[in-house]
């Protein structure tokens, strides 16, 4: 069965919530399915993609070990929120979302040990190697390594030995001296010494001090060293891509008071236009449940009571659930004719400071399980696709969206409307 990218990060949001910790196999095969799902739309976002299979390769173990030790089930929940944030937030900020992927990607490796230690492989005492050394198990659907003799072990994969203690600095030292001396200590320091460095180099960069790391292992992205190359793979992290997301350009665009606003690539995203009172806004299309014509006479009716009955989006001989979308659909008729939702009013820049009383159209939106109605007074017959976003927060303004056959709009946050005016049922 082929799911939907929304009901996908609705299993991941549900498992997110969940109280139960205890991963059934039915639960588990819904999980993978989102992944999947998830998988192919992020195909081209490589830190996203690569949380994905993270997050996957956890699941497996889990199938296979269950939550034992319990920063596994951590852990899973963790990677899965990301993905869940990341898919909301509607400009796509690729420093952010690596810089996610790498905080979630040394949580991973610390879980490795995790369960190494948790299966008994500690760490080997310092002499000759044993003749034969427990393999932890492999995360489910991952390679194990091939049978045979293990490779004798080698200098370069033996644990690095201490840092040694940092000499005395003279109050007089020269900056070079001590920049100097600090390379050494994170050359000494391994793997923790090549992040501290990296984050030595943003923060000196901006500052106008320039300051260049050692040629470290890891330090850069450089095809690796030919002993790295023989030793076999961990099967904990077979098959993840490299965590550095495409590059997209960007452009500044200035308002009217000449501020610098960042006009940022998004996902394709498939708007609705709208105009409520005189202004043209913008929803976004997965989010409109239905919307139908509306008399005069009945628009006053409905403002005066604040709400709209379902039931007055029923047709002649058809079901009433089959006239929305979402999860309004998938509501039975007799619990649907009970329904009312209110009206809902969006502030900012020159929106009307009520429902729109010249409207001609309602229009049902939903997320979840909240749900409510605009009245608009014109509805754009077909989407359009907007490529890149501009965040302009004024009100219940997101900001201004940028549509691939030109042209931009002011996209309403009508998932913050929702949850401020809307009607939550929880069916």
């Amino acid at each position: 069965m082929t799911v939907s990218i929304e009901e996908s990060i609705q299993r991941l949001k549900a498992e997110v919530l969940a109280q139960d910790w205890r991963i059934s196999p039915r639960r588990a095969a819904r999980l993978e399915e989102a992944f999947d799902c998830l998988s192919r739309r992020y195909n081209t976002r490589k830190a996203t993609l690569a949380m994905l299979k993270m997050a996957g390769s956890v699941l497996g173990y889990i199938k296979t070990h269950g939550g034992q030790p319990s920063e596994t089930i951590d852990f899973l929940k963790e990677a899965m929120a990301h993905v869940v944030s990341l898919h909301e937030d509607l400009a796509y900020v690729p420093e952010r979302e690596e810089e996610i992927f790498r905080t979630l990607f040394s949580r991973f490796g610390r879980l490795k040990e995790k369960i190494r230690t948790h299966h008994g492989q500690a760490a080997p005492a310092p002499g000759p190697p044993p003749m034969v050394e427990a393999e932890p198990p492999p995360l489910a659907g991952e390679p194990s390594p091939p049978p045979g003799p293990r490779p004798e072990a080698r200098p370069e994969t033996a644990a690095p030995p201490p840092p040694a203690p940092p000499a005395a600095v003279s109050p007089g030292a020269s900056p070079e001296k001590l920049i100097e001396d600090l390379r050494e200590a994170l050359a000494r320091a391994g793997e923790v010494g090549t992040t501290i460095g990296r984050l030595l180099e943003t923060l000196l960069s901006r500052e106008g001090q320039p300051f260049q790391m050692p040629d470290l292992p890891g330090a850069t992205a450089a095809a690796p060293a030919p002993a790295e190359a023989e030793t076999p793979p961990d099967p904990l992290v077979a098959d993840l891509p490299e965590p550095a997301p495409p590059a997209m350009s960007r452009e500044i665009r200035h308002d009217s008071d000449g501020e610098g606003l960042l006009v940022k690539p998004c996902p394709p995203t498939e708007i609705l236009e709208v105009t409520i009172g005189r202004t043209r806004v913008a929803i976004q299309a997965n989010l409109v449940a239905a919307g139908r014509e509306v008399s005069p006479r009945r628009l006053r009716r409905y403002l005066g009571n604040g709400s709209v009955p379902l039931k007055e989006f029923g047709r002649f001989m058809r079901r009433l659930s089959g006239q929305f979308a979402g999860s309004l659909a998938a509501i039975k008729d007799s619990t649907l004719k009970t329904l009312e939702l209110p009206i809902m009013t969006p502030l900012g820049l020159d929106l009307p400071d009520g429902p729109d009383a010249e409207g001609r159209h309602l229009l049902v939106v939903s997320s979840g399980n909240w749900h409510g109605i605009f009245v608009c007074s014109a509805l754009q017959q077909a989407p359009g696709v907007m490529v890149r976003f501009q965040k302009m927060k004024n009100g219940d303004i997101a900001g201004k969206g940028f549509l691939e056959k030109g042209g931009d709009v002011l996209l309403l946050d009508t998932l913050s409307i929702l949850r401020r005016e809307g009607f939550l049922f929880l069916p």
